[in-house]
C-alpha cells in the first residue's frame, strides 16, 4: 500500500535483520522513495508551544484522526498523559490503511518552519508486504519512519528538531503499510513539549494615522497618536516609537486575552487587524523640532511596518532671554533702544520701561512705553530707565531687566536734561541769542526782534523782522524773505547751512537711529517661497521687502548686510542698498536648511529680521542594469546633493514599492562627494516590474528635511 502523502524525502529507522528479510525491506523502503526538501520559504519566524511541562495543558490547531477499529489517537494534552500521536492496539492484528495520527496545520499567511520536541517511537514487527510504520510526516515528505522487518522491533526515544521545509501541514502517528496487513504488537509515535517554528514572510500595514502626536503644530506636553493596523499571518504584536532615530520601548499592541504574549500558545497569538495607540511624553526631549517614526512589528518580532519620519515641535521650557543692552544717549528728548537675544520656539517679545530711583530703587513702569525704543522726557530727568524684555512661547514666559551700571547709566549717571553737553552758541538751541535767560529751544522771539519766530522769515536774524514788526522803533522794510533765498542762512533737509543748524522737512524720513523703530517688510514673491519647503536645486530664492521707519516713512540709502547660519556657523553671504522708496532685494544662493539674517544700520541703531527655509534634500537614483532575468541582480547608482555629507554616516535608505507601501531594504553610507551604489538580487520566482526609490535619513550634520528620489522602476523577465 503507498503512502497516503507527497514523499520528498525519508529517513527509514529498522533494527537489523537476517539475510533472509533484506527483500521485505527492500520492497517497503521503495514506498517510501521521494524527491529533495525544498527549502525553507524567506521570511521571520516566530514559536508555538504545544502541551509543554510547565505551562498550560492546552494545544492549538490539533486535529486527531483514525482508521481501524483498534487506531487510536491522541489530540488532548492533560496533566495525566501530557502527550500527542497516535497508536496501535498491541494485542491484534491490524489491516492495511489502519492509522492513528495527529496533524496540525500553518494559519493562512504562514508556513511551517520546524517542529522539535521529545519523541517516542516504537514500531511491532513486520511481515512480508506488511510493516506498521511509526513516523513524523508533511504534505511535502516524509521527515522520519521506524519500521520493522520479519519480526524484528524499531524504535526511538529523545529530543527530535526537524526542519519542516515551509510545509503547510505536519503529522505524526502510526499507519499499517503493505497489502498483507500487520502482526500484533507494539506500535506507537508520541510526542511531548511540542515546539512549531512557523514562518511568517509579511510584514504588517499602518494606515488611518491621526491625533496631536501626528500634528506638526501641536506643543501639547504629552501627545498621543492612533492608527489601524493588519498583520495576514501572526497578528500585530508590538509598536514603538523611535525619536530621532533613537527606538524607545516597544509595547503590546493588543494583549488577545493573554495569548499576545511570548512564549506564544497559538499558532496565530496576535490580533490581526488592531488600532493602536502610542504616546509620548515630550518633557525629556530638548525644545526645538524631533523626527519621529511609529514602528509595528507582528509576532516574529522582525517583520515591520514603519511610518514617517515626520516632524513634531516640542516646546516646554520658557525662552531664554540674555541680558538687555540699551544705545542711545541718557538725555531728555533722546530716544533710548532696547535689544536683547532670545531663544526660543517662535516666541513673542514685549518691551516695559519702568523709571527708577538712582540706585535702581522703586522703578515703576512707565505708561504707555511699550515700544522697543523709548523717548526720555522732563519727568526722566535725574532718574534712571530700566527696559524689561518679556518673552512668551508655548513653554511659558520668562522676563529679564536691563542693568543700571551698564551704558548709558554705568557710573551713576543718570537722565540729564535736554541741553547738557549740546552745543550752546548763540544760534544753537541750547544757546541764548536775545541773552534774555530762555534758551533758544523754548524762546518764542529767538533774535529779540519782537516778531514770533512762526511769523520770522529768519528767527536768528533780528534785522529782519517779519510785516508789521519794529525794530528799534522803525518800521519793517518789506515781506519776509522766503527761505533759502539770498540774505539768509539756506536750509537743507537733514544738513547743515552756514549759519545754524538744519532742520529736516517732515517729508524727509528721520535717519534710522532717531526713529528709534524700523519695520522690515517682506516682499510677496519672499513670503509665497519661504512658507513652503524647497528641494535644495531650486532653494536659492529673491528676498525682497521695504524698510520704513515706525511712521511708515521709507528709509533710503541704507546699506544691508545678509549672512545665513547652518547648524549654529554663520556665513556672510552679501549685502544690498535701499532705494529710495525704501525697497530692497537679494538673491539669496541655493543651500540647505538655514536662517537667514537681513541687518540694516547707520551707526547709531541697528535692525534685524530673520527668515527660516527648509530646504528638502535633493537625491538622485538611476539604474545601471537594463536587463534583468529571474535570480539576477539589480545596480542602482544615486548621489546627495548639496554637500554637507558624511561618509562615517548612514545618511540613505534603499526602499522597495511592496504591496502598497515603500519598504526599506538597506541603509547605505555615501562617499564624500555624496554617491552611493546598491546591488539588488531578485529571487528566482520574481518577475514583473518593480519600483525602488532612495530616501534620505535625518543625521545631526546633514542639515536637510528628508527627501526622496524618484522612483526607477527594475523589470524581471522570464527567460
Amino acid at each position: 500500500m503507498s503512502s497516503p502523502f507527497t514523499s520528498q524525502e525519508h529517513r527509514t529507522m529498522h533494527a537489523s535483520p537476517p539475510s533472509r528479510g533484506r527483500r521485505a525491506l527492500t520492497a517497503l523502503t521503495a514506498l517510501l522513495a521521494g524527491l529533495a526538501l525544498p527549502a525553507a520559504a524567506d521570511g521571520a519566524t516566530y514559536q508555538v508551544r504545544e502541551c509543554h511541562s510547565g505551562s498550560s495543558y492546552a494545544v492549538d490547531g490539533m486535529v486527531g484522526s483514525y482508521v481501524g477499529a483498534h487506531a487510536y489517537h491522541f489530540a488532548t494534552c492533560d496533566s495525566a498523559s501530557r502527550f500527542l500521536g497516535g497508536s496501535f492496539n498491541p494485542t491484534i492484528e491490524h489491516a492495511p490503511g489502519d492509522l492513528g495520527q495527529v496533524t496540525v496545520s500553518a494559519p493562512s499567511g504562514t508556513t511551517l518552519a520546524a517542529i522539535s520536541g521529545t519523541r517516542e517511537a516504537v514500531a511491532g514487527p513486520a511481515r512480508a508486504y506488511g510493516a506498521p510504520l511509526a513516523r513524523l510526516f508533511t504534505d511535502l515528505a516524509e521527515h522520519e519512519v521506524f519500521a520493522a522487518v520479519a519480526g524484528y522491533q524499531a524504535s526511538g526515544s529523545g529530543p527530535i528538531d526537524v526542519p519542516l521545509g515551509g510545509a503547510s501541514l505536519v503529522g505524526w502517528g502510526v499507519l499499517c503499510a503493505g497489502n498483507a496487513g500487520c502482526p500484533a504488537g507494539d506500535t506507537r509515535y508520541v510526542l511531548r513539549d511540542v515546539t512549531l517554528t512557523l514562518n511568517d514572510s509579511g510584514a504588517p500595514s499602518v494606515s488611518q494615522v491621526a491625533g496631536p502626536l501626528r500634528s506638526e503644530s501641536s506643543t501639547a506636553r504629552t501627545r498621543s497618536l492612533t492608527y489601524a493596523a493588519s498583520d495576514a499571518g501572526s497578528g500585530v504584536f508590538r509598536h514603538r516609537l523611535i525619536v530621532d532615530g533613537s527606538p524607545r520601548p516597544a509595547e503590546t499592541v493588543d494583549a488577545n486575552e493573554g495569548s499576545c504574549a511570548p512564549p506564544f500558545a497559538r499558532r496565530v497569538p496576535c490580533q490581526r487587524d488592531v488600532t493602536g495607540t502610542v504616546t509620548l511624553d515630550t518633557t525629556a526631549l530638548t525644545d526645538g523640532h524631533h523626527d519621529l517614526q511609529l514602528d509595528v512589528r507582528d509576532a516574529t518580532d522582525v517583520n515591520k511596518a514603519l511610518y514617517g519620519p515626520w516632524t513634531i515641535l516640542v516646546d516646554n521650557q520658557p525662552p531664554t532671554i540674555a541680558a538687555p543692552t540699551l544705545t542711545g544717549v541718557a538725555r531728555e528728548a533722546d530716544t533710548l533702544t532696547c535689544a536683547a537675544e532670545v531663544q526660543g520656539q517662535s516666541p513673542t517679545v514685549t518691551f516695559q520701561w519702568l523709571r527708577s530711583a538712582p540706585d535702581g530703587s522703586g522703578a515703576l513702569a512707565i505708561p504707555g512705553a511699550t515700544n522697543a525704543a523709548y523717548t526720555a522726557g522732563s519727568a526722566d530727568v535725574g532718574r534712571k530707565l530700566i527696559c524689561r524684555v518679556t518673552a512668551r512661547d508655548g513653554g511659558g514666559s520668562a522676563s529679564r531687566d536691563s542693568l543700571i551700571t551698564q551704558e548709558p547709566f554705568d557710573n551713576g549717571r543718570t537722565v540729564a536734561e535736554y541741553c547738557d553737553g549740546r552745543p550752546s552758541g548763540p544760534r544753537d538751541e541750547c544757546g541764548d541769542l536775545d541773552r534774555d535767560g530762555t534758551p533758544n529751544r523754548v524762546d518764542g522771539d529767538i533774535d529779540g526782534d519782537g516778531v514770533p519766530n512762526a511769523s520770522d522769515p529768519d528767527p536768528y536774524d533780528a534785522a529782519k523782522p517779519g510785516p508789521g514788526a519794529t525794530t528799534d522803533g522803525g518800521t519793517a522794510a518789506g515781506p519776509a524773505t522766503p527761505s533759502g533765498t539770498s540774505g539768509g542762512a539756506s536750509t537743507t533737509p537733514g544738513g547743515t547751512s552756514p549759519s545754524g543748524p538744519a532742520t529736516a522737512t517732515a517729508a524727509t524720513a528721520p535717519p534710522l537711529g532717531s526713529s528709534g523703530t524700523v519695520r522690515f517688510l517682506l516682499g510677496r514673491h519672499t513670503a509665497t517661497f519661504v512658507g513652503r519647503r524647497a528641494r535644495w536645486a531650486r532653494s536659492g530664492f529673491a528676498l525682497a521687502g521695504r524698510l520704513t521707519d515706525a511712521g511708515g516713512r521709507p528709509l533710503s540709502g541704507l546699506r544691508l548686510s545678509v549672512s545665513q547660519s547652518v547648524g549654529g556657523r554663520n556665513r556672510r553671504l552679501g549685502e544690498t542698498t535701499t532705494s529710495a522708496d525704501g525697497s530692497w532685494s537679494f538673491r539669496v544662493p541655493r543651500g540647505p536648511s538655514r536662517t537667514i539674517t537681513v541687518s540694516a544700520g547707520d551707526g547709531l541703531d541697528a535692525a534685524r529680521m530673520t527668515v527660516r527655509q527648509t530646504v528638502r534634500a535633493h537625491v538622485t537614483l538611476r539604474s545601471v542594469t537594463k536587463r534583468i532575468r529571474r535570480g539576477g541582480a539589480a545596480v542602482f547608482r544615486g548621489q546627495l546633493r548639496g554637500g554637507y555629507v558624511n561618509a562615517r554616516e548612514k545618511l540613505v535608505e534603499f526602499q522597495v514599492h511592496y504591496r502598497g507601501a515603500w519598504r526599506t531594504i538597506a541603509n547605505l553610507k555615501v562617499n564624500r562627494a555624496g554617491r552611493f551604489t546598491v546591488r539588488y538580487r531578485f529571487g528566482t520566482a520574481s518577475y514583473g516590474r518593480y519600483a525602488f526609490r532612495a530616501r534620505t535619513l535625518p543625521t545631526d550634520g546633514y542639515p536637510f528635511a528628508v527627501g526622496t528620489s524618484s522612483a526607477r522602476t527594475a523589470r524581471v523577465k522570464v527567460g
